[in-house]
């Protein structure tokens, strides 16, 4: 039996699970088993077997290290989208609206799209919120609004669809500040 800190450790060192490094954050942990899924904010914790999949927020410290929006094709509310095409034509706005500052990957199904974004500077949970949550405003996107403040996602699965997380947009690593404080309001 590992702790969440020794097995997102050993996913890390896995080059197919590598780029969960730059997302992981020990504050808000989601754990999902066959028997259910909770959130765990002790890193050192025993996992129990039959882990299924791992996720977090961008939640650390009670800083806003990143935020994210789920863009679900074919299920959720009825605000998702009809396509995958149309949720990646709505990812790449947010990206470009973002300036390059926002990693494209389907989600764990393959189906649906997640567009996550750091921040360059530390920003408040109630801002970067707010930021998630004004952007989707803004850009008039059709996902469902209401996962915009639990922002929790999935970062790893044992049973991931055909394309599940593949990389479609890496974030850009420009230092360039962006103007953000329009959207907090």
């Amino acid at each position: 039996m590992a702790t969440i800190i020794e097995t997102l450790e050993r996913l890390s060192s896995m080059p197919k699970w590598a780029w969960t490094r730059n997302w992981w954050n020990f504050d808000q942990m989601i754990v999902q088993t066959d028997r259910g899924q909770w959130e765990c904010k002790d890193p050192l914790r025993v996992l129990p077997s039959g882990v299924a999949s791992l996720g977090c927020s961008g939640l650390a410290d009670g800083v806003r290290r990143w935020i994210g929006w789920d863009l679900d094709v074919g299920h959720g509310k009825a605000l998702q989208y009809d396509t995958l095409e149309l949720a990646l034509s709505d990812a790449r706005r947010i990206r470009t609206f973002l300036n390059g500052r926002a990693e494209i990957r389907l989600s764990k199904s393959g189906n649906g799209v997640h567009v996550k974004h750091m921040f360059p500077e530390k920003v408040s949970n109630e801002e970067g919120l707010r930021f998630a949550k004004g952007t989707h405003s803004y850009l008039k996107l059709r996902s469902d609004p209401s996962p915009l403040g639990r922002q929790a996602f999935w970062l790893w699965s044992s049973k991931c669809g055909q394309d599940g997380f593949k990389l479609l947009a890496e974030h850009a690593t420009s230092n360039t500040k962006m103007e953000q404080g329009r959207l907090w309001g």
